[in-house]
């Protein structure tokens, strides 16, 4: 039996994914999201999240500094950076106009690699803040990075901006999310290293499959294994 934690949870849509009555093109309709499928195993988790919210938000709105002084957290879950490279359809802005002979690193621009950049610094603030802050002083802070998007035909997200840029082949803009997620997951290695003990974070790669509500959503099923990976993470550490 999994061993119950409390834990307070910061995010976007991955952690408070809202129910609409009818199906959004934009989201909506998944009924569940990561922290409703952890407190369902069990768990009181605490959620100041929104969808739709970025690192940069998050970092200076800072709800999260008066909920850790408050109360005691085994964990502070924190889930970031999706909105804040794909907001708006901006993928675009990241993205060379298509060549035929290009390979999908080629097609990537360096603004990528520089928003990562800056999404890093955003989380060392976060971190900086929590620990600082919180009433838990062995508090362990667990995120989580994103699997494989599959860009849709007048995707959103994906799709349409990759369009937007003539890059229409799936097998091409496949590969293309493909180095994107990774770099996210490189960049939480990174500080999973720099903060040891104190920070961690879940692999979601190759767990969701074509088990996608959209282009960014993951269907209950998906959300349902996804929590068990980030509540096995949470275990190791707390």
């Amino acid at each position: 039996m999994a061993k119950k934690f409390v834990a307070l949870a910061e995010g976007d849509s991955w952690f408070n994914l809202p129910d609409f009555p009818i199906s959004l093109p934009i989201v909506g309709g998944a009924d569940t999201d990561l922290v409703r499928e952890l407190q369902k195993r069990g768990h009181r988790i605490d959620s100041i999240a929104h969808f739709g919210d970025t690192l940069t938000v998050i970092a200076e709105a800072q709800d999260f500094v008066t909920a850790l002084q408050q109360t005691h957290y085994d964990a502070f879950l924190l889930c970031g950076s999706g909105n804040d490279l794909l907001g708006g359809g901006d993928l675009w802005k990241h993205l060379h106009i298509y060549h035929f002979d290009w390979s999908a690193e080629e097609h990537i621009k360096n603004s990528f690699y520089i928003k990562v950049a800056q999404m890093e610094l955003l989380f060392q603030e976060i971190i900086e803040l929590a620990l600082e802050n919180s009433r838990n002083k062995k508090l362990r802070i667990i995120s989580h990075g994103y699997d494989y998007a599959i860009p849709q035909k007048g995707g959103y997200w994906l799709g349409e901006p990759m369009k937007r840029q003539g890059i229409v082949k799936r097998k091409l803009q496949k590969k293309i999310v493909r180095i994107m997620i990774n770099e996210l997951h490189v960049m939480l290695d990174r500080l999973s290293n720099q903060y040891k003990k104190h920070f961690t974070y879940a692999n979601f790669r190759e767990t969701v499959g074509k088990r996608w509500h959209d282009e960014l959503h993951p269907r209950k099923s998906a959300f349902k294994d996804l929590a068990k990976k980030l509540e096995s993470q949470v275990e190791k550490v707390v």
